[in-house]
């Protein structure tokens, strides 16, 4: 796991990208932009690009920081590690897929 560092405006990955990293947000502020015109903005504690890990598919989504943020960004092997190892981890990046999915469903 690296950390890495964001400019406010910079895109951090854009829509069809391959899908090399998930994100942890440490502080402060992205926002994703989907394909159908829906943003979602997220904030510290949050994960994005896990969905591309997990399915080995591209990027779903462009995400752009909103603001100078840092996140930890795990590879596909560093994530699965982190799931057999850190139960409490394993469980934040369910309620984060559980949650998206909740609000994809709601449209």
């Amino acid at each position: 796991m690296e950390r890495r560092a964001f400019k406010s405006g910079e895109t951090i990955f854009r829509e069809g990208d391959p899908s090399d990293f998930a994100y942890f947000i440490v502080s402060g502020t992205v926002e994703a932009q989907l394909a159908n015109g829906r943003k979602i903005a997220m904030q510290p504690g949050e994960v994005f690009g896990e969905m591309g890990l997990v399915d080995q598919r591209p990027r779903s989504a462009t995400v752009v920081a909103t603001k100078y943020t840092v996140c930890a960004a795990y590879t596909e092997k560093e994530l699965l590690a982190s799931i057999r190892e850190a139960p409490d981890e394993a469980m934040a990046l369910i309620r984060a897929l559980i949650a998206r999915l909740r609000e994809a469903n709601k449209n």
